[in-house]
């Protein structure tokens, strides 16, 4: 929690609501949505905000914090989460991750307003903040972004960091807190 900052007070929610799922999620105080949770039924969805050129002002789309919510409340098994996914579209573009806990397979979908692109065996075993699947991958601001931004280098970082089974969740805090750089050496000054 040290890593946030003074504004950054992270609220766990635990919610039954009324005909639907039981579900925990990690969230800020006032958030309708979610973008870290895991339901009764062991279905878990994390999401990593992108960018692309087709996200456009509408009223039509769904938050994709909301998207989740209805994922976490309704899903029972991995197939649901990606039917309401590809089903929503959303305002803003995303790389969600779900994870069914049960039988520990997991899917990586690229959601913008317009497609979504489902990898049922995800390439790496890590994910960030650049679309990576063929039919996403030129969008043009996500071609600025995967030039400018450190996404790629971390991933891989990250990648190589879980490729063994992790210890306990200590480790995998240190994954997340991890510095350095693919060949272990320093990242460069001003990395963030």
């Amino acid at each position: 929690l040290d890593d946030g900052g003074e504004a950054a007070f992270p609220v766990v929610s635990i919610v039954r609501p009324d005909g639907r799922t039981a579900w925990a999620g990690i969230g800020w105080p006032g958030a309708l949505g979610v973008v870290t949770g895991i339901n009764a039924h062991g279905i878990a969805v994390m999401v990593d905000p992108a960018r692309t050129a087709d996200v456009r002002p509408t009223r039509t789309a769904r938050p994709v914090a909301l998207l989740v919510r209805t994922i976490l409340e309704q899903a029972t098994t991995l197939d649901d989460a990606i039917k309401l996914i590809e089903g929503t579209p959303t305002l803003g573009t995303a790389v969600i991750v779900v994870v069914d806990g049960t039988s520990g397979r997991w899917v990586q979908v690229e959601r913008t307003p317009n497609k979504a692109i489902t990898e049922r065996n995800p390439k790496q075993p890590a994910i960030g903040d650049v679309l990576t699947t063929h039919a996403l991958s030129g969008d043009p601001e996500n071609d600025r972004a995967s030039r400018i931004l450190s996404t790629k280098g971390r991933v891989e970082r990250a990648a190589k960091l879980v490729r063994a089974p992790l210890a306990d969740v200590a480790a995998m805090a240190a994954v997340l807190r991890d510095r350095k750089a693919l060949d272990e050496g320093p990242r460069p000054p001003g990395h963030r």
